[in-house]
């Protein structure tokens, strides 16, 4: 009777034990199978930026720098009003504005702060559009594409 006993309660630590190895299993695939998904994204969105297709990473740039803007109004706004920041020097760099270009565009935004972030203290894609002028030909290019599809 002991011996029945004693050999159930092992069998239900070995099913125990062989539970929790799969749980365990289980929550390291999840892991592995999600930072491999993040890898292959972030791989992705680099070659993408990096080949040929400069036209779809024109479009990506141009969506980010579309978002930047608006999650970030007001700090580019007293980034322009300073005449620089951090905000808006990442906003040039979204526009791909060459270094050469640094001093007209920061001069061009704080001298047209109120056309740029217009009446409700924004910056509208109209704005985007005026800034992008300064930023390379394909920005420029997929901007005006994106402003038309709107």
């Amino acid at each position: 009777m002991v011996m029945k006993k004693l050999f159930l309660l092992s069998v239900l630590c070995v099913m125990g034990f062989g539970l929790n190895a799969c749980l365990i299993l289980e929550a390291t695939t999840d892991t592995t199978v999600n930072i491999t998904d993040a890898v292959t994204h972030a791989t992705t969105d680099i070659v993408s930026s990096t080949s040929g297709n400069s036209h779809s990473a024109a479009n990506g740039r141009v969506k980010k720098a579309r978002m930047f803007a608006k999650h970030n109004a007001l700090n580019l706004q007293q980034d322009v009003a300073q005449g620089g920041g951090e905000y808006l020097s990442s906003l040039e760099a979204l526009l791909d504005v060459p270094a050469q270009g640094h001093e007209e565009f920061t001069g061009f935004a704080q001298s047209n702060y109120e056309s740029v972030f217009g009446a409700e203290d924004e910056m509208s894609d109209e704005g985007l559009v005026q800034l992008a002028q300064f930023g390379s030909a394909e920005i420029r290019e997929a901007l005006s594409v994106q402003m038309a599809a709107k």
